[in-house]
């Protein structure tokens, strides 16, 4: 693993966007604690507190983001596509049903949703493998057609559910 140099890290950022999302952020929570109702008697409602704790999880996984280094993410394309695919097969047997569709995997008192997940992991495997098959003079359209089948995969299986927009 290689070490992490923060000096990079910090010249690299796109400091404007950072700081954007954060004032967006902040002044979401002003927003959303200024209309809640909350009273004299309690400091938050129950909705403030909980985005509060999903604007604090996103900064954790953002830090995170920062410090992973991307190139590790070529040895984890295919394992992570597998278990997508997996995913996608386990929501046909053990997904619940809801609104004429079966598209979440329900996870202790969270449903989770796989076909989220499989867009990033195609992404992953699909740049990995063009990036490995790719030569100087470029791509060319058959280079773009043999991941056909490897898209057709979790497209017909997010199909099945039935979820045409993310398909």
């Amino acid at each position: 693993m290689r070490k992490i140099d923060l000096s990079r890290l910090a010249e690299n950022s796109c400091w404007p966007l950072i700081l954007t999302t954060a004032l967006l952020m902040a002044a979401g929570l002003v927003n959303l604690y200024s209309t809640s109702g909350s009273g004299e008697a309690e400091f938050a409602s129950p909705s403030f507190l909980k985005q509060m704790a999903f604007s604090l999880a996103g900064l954790f996984g953002l830090t995170l983001f920062f410090l992973f280094d991307y190139r590790n993410l070529k040895s984890l394309a295919w394992p992570l596509f597998l278990l997508c695919l997996i995913l996608l097969v386990l929501v046909k047997y053990f997904g619940l049903h809801a609104g004429g569709a079966t598209r979440w995997l329900p996870l202790g008192p969270l449903r989770f949703q796989p076909s989220e997940l499989t867009k990033i992991g195609l992404v992953l495997v699909l740049a990995h493998l063009l990036s490995r098959h790719q030569e100087a003079r470029g791509l060319d359209f058959q280079d773009l057609l043999w991941p056909l089948p490897l898209i057709a995969v979790p497209f017909f299986l997010i199909l099945k559910q039935p979820d045409q927009g993310t398909a």
